[in-house]
């Protein structure tokens, strides 16, 4: 899919306030769109849409930083080493599935991998359900499982 048509379609499904921390979208409101990842959008959509199928939550409520984090967010701020995550690159988000658990939709996505446009990587053992399509040298399965 071309960026545009990407754009509109997840635009049905989250807004640009919810995948971005605060501190940019107060900056740049709609142009944040800019630093989200195509890739990351597009598997976002097929997630959203074609796998999932029910409402995903990024930044709502208390939670400001499960998108895109710039340098002013805390948990970017407090690092002491580098901090180069895949959500300061625009490449990832944790979520919350309505109706499921964690655990639960990173189960379905696994059973719908033929699915995913793109190799994603997924934190295991978590209760938010992190997506990142982050490329990793040497790993060429198409969902990769991780630990923090």
């Amino acid at each position: 899919m071309e960026r545009n048509e990407i754009l509109k379609k997840i635009k049905q499904f989250f807004s640009i306030e919810e995948l971005v921390c605060p501190h940019a979208y107060r900056k740049w409101g709609q142009r944040a769109w800019q630093f989200l990842d195509t890739d990351f959008l597009e598997t976002l959509y097929v997630i959203r849409k074609d796998i999932l199928g029910v409402p995903m939550y990024c930044n709502v409520g208390d939670y400001t930083q499960r998108g895109l984090r710039c340098n002013k967010c805390k948990m970017v701020a407090n690092k002491s080493v580098s901090y180069l995550s895949a959500h300061v690159l625009g490449k990832a988000g944790d979520f919350s599935v309505d109706g499921m658990t964690a655990a639960e939709a990173r189960k379905k996505i696994i059973e719908n991998a033929d699915k995913l446009p793109h190799q994603i990587r997924m934190e295991a053992n978590v209760a938010w359900l992190h997506i990142d399509v982050l490329e990793q040298y040497g790993v060429d399965e198409r969902i990769h499982l991780f630990e923090q």
